[in-house]
Formats: structure tokens, sequence, C-alpha cells
């Protein structure tokens, strides 16, 4: 009994790993696909699809433009998206990030960074 109880477990510890990876191999290279499949209320502008995009294209994204045109959005989707496909993977991982002010990256990136997939990640 105790035997068959455990060869049920790890069928269904391999069956949510398969499903996790594929998942990830699905999101690894596709930061714009994560958003739609993980965090569906962040509507994005051509514009912002296009820099999550240039992300894994070039490795890094530069963006400027006046207060308030979303670029903050992007780079907190694409913190999230990086830390989840990365843990999920079991990689180690690390986002350097920069901003003319400590209060840009402290408070703004990493505060927006902070929310849904990311908490319930590090917590569970």
């Amino acid at each position: 009994m105790t035997t068959d109880l455990l060869a049920k477990a790890q069928t269904v510890k391999d069956l949510r790993r398969q499903v996790r990876d594929r998942a990830v191999g699905r999101w690894w290279n596709d930061p714009a696909q994560w958003v739609a499949d993980v965090v569906p209320t962040a509507v994005l502008a051509p514009y912002q699809t296009h820099e999550l995009d240039s992300l894994t294209e070039h490795g890094r994204v530069a963006a400027r433009g006046p207060r308030g045109s979303g670029k903050t959005m992007p780079a907190s989707l694409a913190v999230l998206w990086f830390a989840t496909t990365r843990e999920l993977a079991g990689a180690d991982w690390k986002v350097p990030s920069t901003a003319p002010a400590h209060m840009n990256c402290s408070g703004k990136l990493v505060g927006a960074s902070a929310i849904g997939p990311f908490r319930r990640l590090r917590s569970g």
C-alpha cells in the first residue's frame, strides 16, 4: 500500500515537472509570451513588446523617454520574466539594473517587480 502511494506521488511529481519544463521552455526566450500567459492584465503597447523582444535578441535594452511614457512597466515585467523562468529551471540568476537615482531602482523598479508571481514564487 505504501509503495503504491509513493509510486503515485512520484508520478504526480514527474507530471508537474514535465508541465513546468514545457512552460519554462516556451517562455525561456519569449518574455512577451510570458507576460501574455502569466500576467494577462498587463496590456503592453507595441513599443513595450518590442523592448521585451529586443531583450532576448540583444541581451540588454536601454529605454529612454519622458516621465510617464511607460518605461518602468516593461522593465519590471522583464525582471519578473527572468526571475521566474530561471528560478523554475533551477538556474542561478541575478538581474542588474541601473538608474540615475537610487529611488528609481529600489523604489520603482523593484517595487513594481514585487507583484504577483514573484512574491508567490519566493514565499511558496
